[in-house]
């Protein structure tokens, strides 16, 4: 069988299908892969946990004329079946999944799919299934295409036992996910509880390009080392050195438990079901907000937000000293 996976859009989600990945090349199970973000395309060639798992690497620009030279060179490899991973809630990802021009075309299907999502172009849809992690709805594409593999065999990331006292923060995410930001004043008042009860710790708080507001409300903060603008191999070099790392709902919450930090997550309106850190030692701090989850849980629908009152109460309901007691309980460990 020649096998190519549709990588997904986003470093979050690439990180919660590596186990899946992970598993196919330990079973001598070979494929090759297509991205189209340049972050994923870059991590899966230079990051030593990824580079090894496929075998052809096939990147798609947005440039037209580009892309369709790379698909003119997948078209040619003739391959038998293609998976598109999960998530793939908008047309585009299933358009260029039936463009690769597989034969057998494996995809999600949405419980509130419509014709708009192009999900039609796929000759086997997968129905998502309610509840469960983004890597085991991975995992059953994976078996759609005739393998079996047991939910038991994929591996949770581990902690892992880190020399460095370091403690990592993200008061940020990317600038479309900002309903995902917890209060700044309420980040500004959990590190100085933890300056004030913790020693012996460096406190590193992270910051990416779409978080200059949050840069500049945090960069005289004194008792903190600031990291900014790293570049993605610096950025998991630093991140590995956190043993433990407080954070919205991010890219860089699921890079440290990749990386086997201890991660404190502050969710908001998304379904951590969904796309939790694939840890079973995680700690999610979430309220119980009637209305919550309003944004990335099981439908086509809630890949854009939708809160009621757009007050993203569900997030400020969660107080300082909520996260600061889970923080100290790791910190015990």
């Amino acid at each position: 069988m020649k096998l190519l996976f549709l990588m997904p859009y986003g470093i979050g989600n690439l990180i919660i299908l590596y186990p899946v990945l992970k598993k196919l090349h330990e079973k001598k199970i070979s494929f090759d892969i297509v991205t189209y973000l340049k972050s994923v395309d870059y991590i899966t060639r230079e990051w030593e946990p990824f580079r090894n798992l496929y075998q052809k690497n096939f990147f798609i620009s947005n440039n037209i004329k580009e892309a369709l030279v790379t698909l003119s060179k997948i078209r040619k490899e003739s391959y038998d079946v293609s998976i598109l991973s999960f998530p793939s809630a908008r047309p585009h990802y299933n358009l260029l999944h039936f463009l690769c021009g597989a034969r057998d075309r494996i995809a999600a299907s949405y419980p509130d799919d419509s014709l708009c999502s192009l999900s039609f172009l796929s000759t086997r849809r997968v129905p998502v299934e309610i509840g469960l992690h983004d890597t085991f709805q991975n995992l059953r594409l994976v078996n759609a295409a005739g393998f079996s593999i047991a939910e038991n065999e994929i591996e949770y990331f581990s902690i892992q036992n880190k020399k460095e006292k370091q403690i990592g923060f993200h008061v940020g995410c990317k600038a479309t996910d900002y309903y995902k930001r917890w209060p700044l004043q309420y980040w500004k008042q959990l590190i100085g509880m933890i300056q004030k009860e913790t020693s012996g710790h460096e406190l590193v708080l992270f910051f990416g390009p779409d978080e200059y507001e949050e840069l500049k409300y945090f960069e005289n903060l004194e008792g903190v080392t600031i990291k900014k603008s790293l570049s993605l191999n610096a950025l998991y070099d630093e991140i590995s050195r956190c043993s433990v790392f407080v954070s919205n709902d991010s890219g860089l919450m699921h890079i440290a438990a990749f990386t086997g930090a201890h991660t404190v997550s502050i969710i908001g309106p998304s379904d951590f079901r969904r796309t939790g850190p694939f840890s079973k030692d995680a700690v999610l701090i979430h309220s119980d907000y009637p209305c919550r989850p309003c944004s990335h849980s099981y439908y086509r629908k809630s890949h854009r937000f939708n809160c009621p009152d757009k007050k993203i109460a569900c997030l400020s309901e969660i107080k300082p000293q909520m996260v600061f007691d889970e923080v100290c309980r790791v910190l015990r460990r």
